[in-house]
């Protein structure tokens, strides 16, 4: 490892040359969250938040052996509270094939060290954000549903720019083959775009989801089409509507979207993690996004 200084040792390390996937991925999460609360244990980094609304969850994994070098030399997991603000503008800058370490020293725990090498080697970037303490909660997934739609990302990066400025809301219509997107603005114009299986468009007419969704919810997530080639859009009735990618070759992250009927159904829940100087206080359970 390229630390600058390496005689260093490091609580936490690791090392991969997916540095553009993460550098997507943080731009993702920064849409959604202000703070992200990140676990660190030997098996993988992970994340499971809510955003400010409870309308929107992000359930994410980064697999330890997927990583070119991944150490952790603590016994329990480390829970890391970062500003995404401040860790987005430390990654806009990698390109495509830059490797990327990211590391906390044994002498510094209350920082995480960021490094970025260009392909060519020619150049070393050490950058150092403050973790914070932050309360992250114990939340509950939806329940598992069967049917999904697997789409390409580029067709649907494409959509968001055709239909996302033309309303404030999106209709969403999937089946087993395909999903619509539709937008109507009373009786002045509307606008559809299927994405799917278009060979079995006209054999499976019949719709078995239908919701009213966000425009500006939906955009928030347009990164995960920069993650991979394709992703599943899961859906069921009454329950949110699940995104899922894999992260280049790194994990994967789920996406649940509330629907705008489901928005005032949901039972209050508890303040959204922020920011403290002492230590956080346990986490607490919650249920979310369950209808």
């Amino acid at each position: 490892m390229n630390f600058l200084e390496p005689e260093a040792k490091c609580l936490f390390s690791c090392k991969t040359v997916e540095g553009y996937t993460l550098k997507v991925l943080v731009e993702l999460l920064h849409n959604i969250f202000k703070t992200a609360c990140f676990i660190i244990t030997p098996e993988s980094i992970s994340l499971r938040m809510m955003d400010t609304h409870r309308r929107t969850l992000v359930d994410l994994t980064l697999e330890s052996s997927r990583f070119i070098h991944y150490s952790l030399e603590a016994t329990d997991p480390l829970n890391i509270g970062v500003n995404l603000t401040h860790l987005n503008r430390m990654l806009r800058t990698i390109k495509r094939k830059d490797q990327l370490i990211l590391f906390i020293k044994n002498i510094q725990t209350r920082e995480i060290g960021i490094q970025v090498i260009p392909k060519d080697f020619s150049r070393l970037t050490t950058s150092f954000i403050k973790i914070q303490n932050i309360q992250n909660l114990e939340i509950d997934l939806p329940r598992i549903r069967n049917q999904s739609v697997l789409i390409s990302s580029n067709e649907f990066s494409k959509m968001c720019k055709d239909i996302f400025n033309l309303s404030t809301h999106i209709f969403i219509f999937a089946n087993p083959s395909h999903i619509k997107f539709q937008c109507n603005v009373g009786n002045v114009f509307c606008r559809e775009v299927h994405l799917g299986d278009m060979d079995r468009f006209k054999s499976l007419e019949e719709f078995e989801f239908k919701d009213e969704f966000d425009t500006e919810q939906l955009g928030k997530i347009l990164k995960i089409s920069s993650l991979s080639s394709n992703f599943n859009i899961f859906y069921e009735k009454d329950l949110p509507l699940l995104f899922s990618s894999n992260i280049g070759s790194l994990g994967n992250i789920q996406i649940y979207i509330k629907s705008k009927s489901q928005w005032s159904e949901s039972t209050t829940l508890p303040p959204s993690p922020s920011s403290s100087s002492s230590s956080p206080p346990p986490p607490s359970s919650v249920s979310v996004l369950d209808g």
